[in-house]
């Protein structure tokens, strides 16, 4: 195994237990989440229940997905692809929050922002880090089948010059 692979696994693994880990405090505390949700401004109060059922269920199945990816690469793909949009979700979100509604009281819809008693700018960067490490895991994904690619086309360059050496011997 490379370094470029272990540091691979190292960040898929991370990011999944993190995935995994909020999202089952947010299904274990639905009411604390719930109640989080309904407290906020821009969410209607009649979609908090949905989506906190929602947003904890995707991330423990995103989650599942990356663990899933060791043994199956194309989960691995939907489940990085699909992290990467919660988290711009999260990020977007949170701008509209510090931007439109600055003087709101920060939501205690998430246990470990509690516990650091994050405010929402804090909050904003701290999910731009993690956006960050998803986007470096993909970029290491992707050059995996960056390097295969260039591979096959190295190859396809060394079949062409033997081809042409072949015609022609006497151009040498």
């Amino acid at each position: 195994m490379t370094t470029r692979e272990l540091v691979f696994s190292v960040l898929v693994i991370l990011l999944a237990l993190l995935f995994l880990l909020v999202g089952i405090d947010k299904l274990w505390d639905y009411a604390k989440f719930r109640d989080g949700l309904r407290g906020a401004r821009m969410i209607p109060e009649i979609l908090a229940p949905v989506l906190a059922r929602l947003l904890g269920g995707s991330m423990v199945l995103i989650a599942g997905s990356l663990f899933a990816g060791f043994w199956y690469p194309q989960w691995l793909k939907r489940g990085l692809w699909s992290y990467l949009g919660l988290m711009m979700l999260f990020t977007f979100y949170l701008l509209l929050v510090i931007t439109v509604f600055s003087n709101d009281e920060p939501c205690r819809c998430l246990g470990i922002y509690e516990l650091w008693s994050l405010s929402w700018l804090q909050h904003f960067w701290l999910d731009v880090g993690i956006t960050m490490v998803v986007l470096v895991t993909m970029g290491l994904y992707y050059l995996d089948i960056v390097y295969a690619w260039l591979y096959i086309q190295s190859v396809r360059f060394q079949k062409y010059l033997l081809q042409q050496i072949e015609r022609k011997p006497e151009a040498l």
